[in-house]
């Protein structure tokens, strides 16, 4: 992975900004409140179910590239790898009213997981939302089931299936209960797993180590971070142009 970049590294802290408005000036079809970071569609139709998603950024397309119509209603983008806070999913919620509920579509990362539920919590009790449901995508199949017994398996990529369907399900108009049972049951089909080459940079963080020239990672996670509680799985390639 190359060290250089095309931003000073003092900038990470201005990348997602400057990304959210370029996205929305290129999309006339999408809503920008700059201050929490929030994306939404402003094609929104709150007879329908309102699916919101997000986390940190720097996996664009996701989360704020999937934000349309028959796709996700609004995203809430945290920092580069960083989940959004409370707030900044409340700010998701209130820019998509729903009549029928709210999904909220994560990851299934602690910070993820403790932001977002918080969020569904308090949507509830403030009647932001009359119904609110957080859906963990867990297609990371690196992580066995007896290590991930506690806090479930990590999202993946397969995430990005479920928020297609889920979307256009919720598009359609169909009810609340039998949008979060679909979401539930692809989830529960789809499996995943990363591999990655070397691990990312982000600016203004130092490199992680060097991951040799003849060498693949398997099971890394969508932050190229290892399996949790056990080392990452190195496996040597049988030829150099694999």
């Amino acid at each position: 992975m190359s060290t250089k970049h095309y931003f000073p590294e003092d900038s990470v802290n201005t990348l997602v900004p400057r990304y959210l408005k370029s996205l929305v000036y290129a999309n006339p079809n999408l809503g920008h409140n700059e201050s929490e970071r929030v994306i939404f569609s402003k094609s929104h139709n709150p007879s329908h179910v309102a699916v919101i998603s997000g986390g940190g950024s720097g996996h664009e397309p996701s989360w704020s590239g999937y934000v349309g119509s028959g796709l996700l209603s609004a995203v809430a983008c945290g920092d580069i790898f960083a989940s959004p806070s409370m707030k900044q999913v409340l700010a998701a919620v209130v820019s998509t009213p729903s009549e029928q509920g709210t999904i909220l579509m994560i990851t299934n990362y602690t910070g993820d997981k403790l932001h977002f539920g918080l969020a569904a919590e308090r949507a509830l009790a403030t009647g932001l939302s009359k119904k609110v449901v957080v859906l963990p995508a867990t297609d990371d199949v690196s992580i066995g089931k007896s290590k991930a017994s506690i806090v479930g398996r990590r999202g993946m990529p397969g995430h990005m299936i479920t928020m297609k369907i889920v979307g256009a399900a919720a598009s359609k108009g169909i009810e609340f209960d039998r949008v979060v049972s679909m979401g539930k049951a692809l989830n529960t089909q789809l499996v995943s797993i990363g591999s990655a080459l070397d691990h990312c940079h982000v600016p203004g963080r130092q490199n992680h180590e060097h991951i040799p020239d003849d060498i693949c990672v398997v099971g890394a996670g969508i932050h190229n971070e290892p399996v949790s509680a056990f080392p990452c799985t190195y496996w040597q390639r049988a030829t150099t142009d694999v």
